[in-house]
């Protein structure tokens, strides 16, 4: 079942985006810069997680938490400060570093999973879901699915994470 893992870290991807947008607009602003700000700072941290691809001490199994523990230190924040538009610099940042996951996950699994365009396929389809998934989970059950779900999914992913070659 080698689609299962690109799968489940698309919905990882699309839960947290998903949340640090909610969590964002509720407690920050609720202009298109918010829903700039995530997207802009999770492709710039795509990309640094494509450019450390060859750095030993992240690997696949560190992605997850990499991704979930700067969204939990935004919520504690977001928590803390709400309404504090000095704080958009440290949230930006830590929505790049949640973002590296992503880059390094297709560096990595794009030397694996050929086509590529199958590892494409199924992490889009986890992606697109986690994004309607949360939504949905958010509207029925509130904001303690933005906590829970993100938990679970990098707990689940880091224990589905395959085995990868050493980057050279």
């Amino acid at each position: 079942m080698r689609w299962l893992y690109p799968f489940i870290a698309g919905l990882l991807f699309g839960v947290v985006q998903t949340g640090y947008f909610f969590q964002l607009t509720f407690a920050l602003s609720s202009t298109y810069g918010t829903f700039l700000l995530v997207t802009l700072a999770w492709l710039a941290g795509s990309l640094a997680g494509l450019r450390l691809n060859r750095v030993q001490v992240l690997s696949l199994r560190v992605g997850p938490w990499l991704c979930v523990l700067p969204y939990g230190a935004t919520l504690l924040l977001l928590g803390a400060l709400p309404f504090h538009s000095e704080v958009w610099p440290i949230y930006s940042l830590l929505i790049v570093i949640s973002g590296i996951f992503s880059g390094l996950f297709f560096a990595r699994m794009g030397t694996v999973i050929r086509p590529v365009r199958w590892l494409f396929f199924a992490e889009n389809n986890g992606f697109i879901l986690g994004i309607a998934g949360c939504t949905l989970a958010f509207l029925a059950w509130g904001r303690l699915t933005l906590w829970i779900i993100p938990a679970m999914l990098a707990a689940l992913c880091w224990l589905r994470t395959p085995p990868l070659p050493r980057p050279v």
